[in-house]
């Protein structure tokens, strides 16, 4: 990247590609960001339904960094009097036909045998510093083989459809299983506060405040995010092109001098910034040198309820790790929006993933099938009337986390890179951050 440089380009609306083009911005560059869905922000959308409010596409709440530079350009927006300020972002988890208050999956959940067999493998193993070929070898290391059987493998294979050595081995990532619960809330602490390998691994029982902040529209959804920084990104002279995608990409001696559009335009481009996937990149330049094979693709179904009665938790967020229930996530607006009891409808979105080998059954999963499950898990009261039900099926989906797409993918990565000059990958296209966090600070990084 050069001083001489000015037009930059950059591809992708979500937390990544919004983050490139107000940095760049902000040092006077002539910005373009291409999204080719109707709205940026990526998951953090939402839709209307009649006069119901709002209910949100997938991630739904937006929390601080830490760093200051970071939160003040990303999230000026959220600390005006419209925005509720959490101090904690609450969630509970259901496993083995149980519920639990804590923000990750239970082993206390398992029977007494299987959990003081897998609790005393996981205070036995010492830290792996090597390298693991799939997420089978990640967990059995990390966690050791009874909690890796028990806990992990039937939740990954509800998830994904696949066995844990058919996973990459950060696979677990995508829903959360980061951490788990074992022993007391003080025993935890101690563990925690005593070793950093059990602080990896164990997650803390309670909901503790935090310094710091976790951000939710006191009205609207988390799409009020989307549509505010929107308007910063035009006032700071960014071009925002939404539904708009890029059909051929200009080589010339390994720069991308420009871009056509899907409308025919061509945008002069002297540095380019992507976050969409990569694939969308060497088709549209014409590098075909590697054979892609298209991934197996999960699909999410979201359905949108409204109760007559609240949901039997008060946390945010319930995720469902249970292999015997299709539901994978239930976000609590009541609880969200913090309204006193008796003054709102009870609105929920439950998310369900199907697997590439269960696609046809998604045809099965019906608002009805939808209650019945909440019901058996106890979330809802057998005296609960639906009020309105809206059911989206998400016909995009997401790839398996396999060993082969992730290498595939960190393949043509590194390949992209090499054939184009002026190419900048950003987010998770990058490959090296996954956490919301993680990603708005790599992209401080590069363009500060």
């Amino acid at each position: 990247m050069t001083s001489l440089s000015n037009n930059f380009i950059v591809v992708g609306g979500g937390i990544a590609g919004i983050m490139s083009a107000l940095l760049l911005a902000k040092q006077g560059r002539d910005v373009t960001l291409i999204e080719n869905s109707p709205h940026i922000g990526g998951l953090l959308g939402s839709r209307k339904h009649d006069d119901y409010g709002w209910f949100d596409n997938g991630t739904h709440i937006l929390s601080e960094t830490g760093l200051p530079e970071i939160d003040n350009l990303i999230f000026e927006e959220c600390y005006s009097e419209k925005w509720l300020h959490h101090p904690m972002a609450t969630s509970s988890v259901y496993f083995n036909g149980k519920r639990s208050k804590t923000a990750f999956i239970d082993g206390r959940m398992l029977a007494e045998e299987k959990y003081n067999k897998g609790f005393k493998e996981l205070m036995s193993l010492s830290r792996h510093n090597g390298s693991f070929k799939n997420l089978a070898e990640r967990v059995s290391a990390t966690y050791g083989n009874t909690f890796s059987k028990y806990m992990f493998e039937p939740a990954m294979k509800k998830f994904t459809g696949l066995a844990l050595e058919e996973l990459s081995d950060s696979a677990h990532l995508l829903f959360g299983m980061n951490r788990i619960i074992c022993g007391t809330a003080e025993e935890t602490k101690k563990w925690k506060k005593s070793d950093s390998w059990n602080d990896e691994r164990l997650g803390f029982h309670e909901h503790t405040e935090s310094s710091l902040l976790s951000f939710y529209p006191k009205v609207d959804g988390i799409g009020l995010w989307a549509a505010l920084i929107k308007k910063r990104l035009k006032k700071f002279g960014v071009r925002v092109l939404t539904n708009t995608s890029v059909t051929k990409a200009i080589l010339n001696e390994g720069n991308v001098t420009g871009l056509v559009l899907n409308n025919k335009e061509l945008v002069p481009c002297d540095q380019l910034i992507w976050s969409a996937p990569i694939v969308f990149l060497l088709k549209a330049a014409n590098l075909n040198s590697i054979k892609l094979e298209p991934p197996s693709l999960c699909k999410t179904i979201l359905v949108d309820i409204v109760l007559d009665h609240p949901l039997q938790f008060e946390e945010f967020y319930l995720t469902c790790y249970d292999e015997n229930y299709s539901i994978f996530r239930v976000t609590n607006y009541f609880s969200l929006h913090n309204k006193p009891k008796g003054t709102f409808n009870y609105a929920a979105t439950i998310e369900i993933i199907i697997p590439p080998e269960n696609i046809s059954s998604k045809n099965n999963i019906t608002v009805s099938s939808v209650m019945h499950e909440l019901r058996c898990m106890g979330l809802v009261t057998e005296k609960t009337r639906l009020i309105a039900s809206w059911l989206n099926k998400i016909e995009s989906g997401f790839p398996q986390p396999t060993p082969v797409f992730h290498e595939m993918n960190k393949k043509i990565a590194c390949f992209a890179s090499e054939s184009i000059s002026n190419l900048s990958l950003v987010g998770r296209t990058a490959g090296k951050s996954f956490f919301m966090r993680d990603v708005l600070s790599e992209v401080f990084e590069l363009f500060s």
